[in-house]
């Protein structure tokens, strides 16, 4: 399947008036269904933005990565001490976070 670089959100709207379903659109397009429902939905895009921002999602996803990417469980225990230790001792740390 070739990729359309060029989908905007007036031609996947064209089509939902026309009655496509999300799987047509994105088929039609040349991309996935997720960028179809990008566009579709901005709301929910602005809600996913906010919601990254709360301390409650950076810290689980924090532990996910370190989980994720460093498996060796006493090496992970150090790195998410050392990250919690510096997240709240600097300030621009917790700034890129």
């Amino acid at each position: 399947m070739a990729r359309n670089l060029g989908v905007n959100r007036t031609e996947v709207l064209t089509f939902r008036e026309k009655g496509f379903t999300i799987r047509e659109i994105a088929e039609r397009l040349g991309c996935s269904k997720f960028t179809v429902m990008y566009h579709l939905y901005p709301r929910d895009r602005e809600s996913m933005a906010r919601r990254r921002k709360t301390k409650k999602y950076r810290d689980w996803n924090r532990e996910y990565r370190m989980r994720r990417y460093h498996s060796d469980p006493e090496d992970r225990a150090k790195r998410l001490k050392y990250a919690k230790e510096r997240y709240k001792t600097d300030p621009e740390f917790r700034a890129k976070v």
